[in-house]
Formats: C-alpha cells, structure tokens, sequence
C-alpha cells in the first residue's frame, strides 16, 4: 500500500515531457557568405528553443545540413555526410562543436575578411586617437591585414584632418622596420603634445585673468622672469 502511493507521488512529481517552442525554421542556405551568419544564428536559435526535440550532437548538426540546400551549402552538406559515413553503414558526425568551427570556416571565416576590409575601406577618426587605433587593430586582424605598406595606407587614410595635419608637419617618420607600432606610437606622441600644449596654453591665459566676484578683469598676459 505504501509502496503504491509513493509510486503515485513519484510520477506526480515528474516533470512533463517540454514541447518545442513553435519557432519559425531557418531559411535555406545557399553558401554565400553574407547570408552565413545570420542563417547560423537562425539555427542556433531555434535549436535552443527546441532543445528538447534536439538533444545529441548528430541531432543538431543533421538539422543544419539538412536546410543547407544549393549552391556551395549543398557541397558542403554532401562532404560533411561523406566524411562521416562508416563501412559498417553507421555515421560519425564528430562534435556539435567542430562542426560549428567547420561551418564558420567555410563561410563565415570568408564573410569576415570581406566585411573587415569594407570596414578598413571607411574607417574614420571621429574621436580619440586611442580609440581609433584600437578600431583598427582590430578590423587589421579580422582582415589578415599584415602588409605594412597596405595597412600604414588604410591608417593613414582615416586619420581625421587634425591628426593627420600633425603628422604632415613632422619631418621623422617610422621606418618599414619599425612596423605598424611604430605609426600607432608617433601618432600617440604627437596627440599627447598637442594636449599637453594646449592645457599650457589655458593655463597661461588664465594666469593673466584677475577674477572679482561676477566681474573678470584681465591684466594682460603674465610678464616672463628671467
């Protein structure tokens, strides 16, 4: 009798079976490369809503080939089944995780450096030259960027008139051995002139203002000591 109720209890107390959120499905993919990421994130999306559908690696990546449907989509679809057949007739489809990895490499890896340069090709200063140099490292290393020549150009090129008339006026600049750093740290220096100049310059200005109350009077500016 006991033993009756506590089986009773137990299967009260098991949680139901969870439905798949009704989700919409990813669009097909064709294999072009500015459709890779945003498909990916489709099916990411409606994996993880469906998480009880999907469970095993094979599920999951089996649902991404399966709307892998033309163009060089459907080449990788048919490659990725090859490899994983075996010769007793099952299949090794490897990690969910490589899997991934595979796919990004394939498209995404691509849409990235096509993407970064674009961005390379209009990058501009629009604030801090510290800002702006982190920018740019960091689309020069998307894009594989690592000829000096090639990216001291983009560099050069989006430094906004203010920085870049600084470097106009400066009669050393860095070597091919001195590398990119080398741009990166002259244009840092002359940015870190500059300011300490101007802050100078207010300091000096306002040395020579005598203040009373709401009323400023000015006395010129400071007499130099010898």
């Amino acid at each position: 009798m006991l033993y009756a109720m506590f089986q009773q209890m137990m299967q009260q107390q098991a949680p139901r079976p969870r439905k798949g959120l009704d989700l919409k499905k990813p669009e097909p993919f064709d294999g072009q490369a500015r459709h890779a990421r945003p498909f990916l994130l489709q099916c990411e999306t409606y994996l993880r809503g469906n998480e009880d559908i999907y469970i095993t690696d094979r599920d999951k990546i089996l649902f991404i080939l399966t709307h892998c449907q033309s163009g060089t989509a459907l080449s990788f679809h048919e490659h990725t089944i090859s490899q994983a057949k075996r010769e007793d007739g099952s299949d090794d489809f490897g990690t969910y995780k490589d899997f991934l990895a595979a796919f990004r490499q394939a498209f995404v890896a691509t849409d990235d450096k096509a993407e970064a340069y674009e961005q390379l090709r209009n990058i501009k200063q629009r604030g801090a030259v510290d800002g702006y140099i982190q920018q740019f490292k960091m689309l020069a290393s998307r894009a594989g960027l690592h000829e000096i020549e090639a990216a001291r150009g983009y560099f050069l090129q989006g430094l906004n008139s203010e920085t870049a008339s600084r470097l106009d006026n400066q009669a050393i600049v860095p070597t091919e051995k001195d590398g990119m750093e080398g741009w990166y740290n002259l244009v840092q220096t002359l940015d870190r002139n500059a300011h300490f100049i101007e802050n100078l310059r207010k300091g000096h200005r306002q040395a020579g203002t005598y203040t009373n109350g709401n009323r400023n009077q000015s006395y010129g500016e400071p007499m130099d000591v010898d």
